[in-house]
């Protein structure tokens, strides 16, 4: 795969059935997103929800919200399948990363980091004044961490038991809110 040939741009309603199959090819059904909530992203902050694409083909996306920075985070900030459309606030200072995954033939290429830096590189053009970023991984996805950690963000709190792998095996993982100061 020549990444020279990767393209970025904002999704289109008509990439919802690719963006599914990449959410429900990277992550347990039980943590998998509905359709709904990804037109919501796309019709709410269509400059916030990216695609990466390769010869034609969506590869990977990477979709965000903008919200009101708030040093006292709950859990129910982060609910999967929470609506856009209440959380997010076009007059914000933080850029909450809602969703994120490359299709399982496009890593170990680079394109994650492509997409993941694009969207922060380019944060000033979505917030005026941006204050920090904010992430929820898995405590399990240790790559994905150690990624995150290089780019400068800092492990906040703790989401208990808030990812439910019920469908692979019987267990939880905590959820650790990330978030980078700007």
């Amino acid at each position: 795969m020549n990444i020279n040939n990767l393209k970025i741009r904002n999704a289109k309603i008509n990439d919802i059935e690719k963006i599914l199959e990449i959410e429900h090819n990277s992550f347990d059904k039980n943590i998998c997103e509905d359709k709904q909530v990804f037109i919501d992203r796309i019709e709410t902050f269509n400059k916030g929800f990216l695609v990466a694409e390769y010869k034609g083909e969506i590869i990977g996306y990477i979709c965000s919200e903008i919200w009101l920075y708030n040093e006292n985070l709950k859990e129910s900030d982060f609910l999967l399948n929470h609506s856009i459309k209440e959380s997010h606030k076009a007059n914000g200072d933080e850029l909450y990363i809602s969703s994120f995954a490359i299709s399982s033939k496009a890593r170990k290429y680079g394109i994650g980091k492509i997409l993941f830096n694009y969207l922060i590189d380019n944060v000033d053009k979505l917030i005026a004044s941006p204050k920090s970023l904010l992430l929820v991984v898995a405590e399990n996805w240790t790559s994905a961490r150690n990624i995150y950690l290089k780019k400068g963000f800092l492990e906040v709190c703790i989401l208990t038991d808030f990812f439910d792998y019920g469908n692979v095996q019987p267990f939880k993982a905590d959820g650790i809110v990330m978030r980078k100061l700007l």
